[in-house]
């Protein structure tokens, strides 16, 4: 196949869309991992959980299971009235930068994802066969299959 060749051309912006796809999800699980690095270093210097899941991406619940999972035990009500000292200060600010890059990150693998469903659906629109879409997708086949359902494009291959 030729580089003008509109089969070799889709193949190809699969390729890279699912490569972007990889590099943006890999950010954003190490972003992800850091928030929770920040929301451990916040209830160890005893910031008050409620101000810990107000500066974090998190729901309550979350913080909560990374505080269980990390050995922190539940705090009595009451204790977020009490003043913040320097190192809670300091840990609430670190969280609050770790949440800003969670957030970038994620935006970044969301339009990846999006390229990817795009580059998807130009490959089976041009009736390029399941299993090849998805061996150069981040996609299962069944995934590809579902998305061609959903598109209402009929599979020939």
């Amino acid at each position: 196949m030729s580089d003008t060749d509109p089969e070799n051309r889709l193949i190809r912006a699969l390729d890279e869309s699912t490569q972007e796809y990889r590099r943006t999800q890999t950010l954003h699980e190490e972003a992800r991992d850091g928030v929770h690095a920040a929301i451990v270093a916040a209830l160890k210097a005893q910031t008050p959980p409620a101000q810990v899941t107000a500066a974090s991406p998190f729901k309550s619940a979350h913080v909560r299971r990374v505080a269980r999972a990390h050995g922190i035990p539940a705090v009595t009500r009451g204790s977020d009235q009490a003043p913040l000292g320097p190192k809670a200060s300091a840990a609430l600010k670190k969280l609050a930068t770790a949440t800003a890059d969670y957030e970038a990150t994620r935006e970044s693998f969301e339009e990846a994802q999006k390229g990817s469903r795009k580059a998807v659906a130009e490959a089976l629109q041009a009736d390029l066969a399941a299993t090849r879409v998805a061996r150069h997708s981040p996609y299962s086949e069944t995934l590809v299959r579902d998305t061609a359902d959903k598109l209402g494009i009929v599979l020939s291959r």
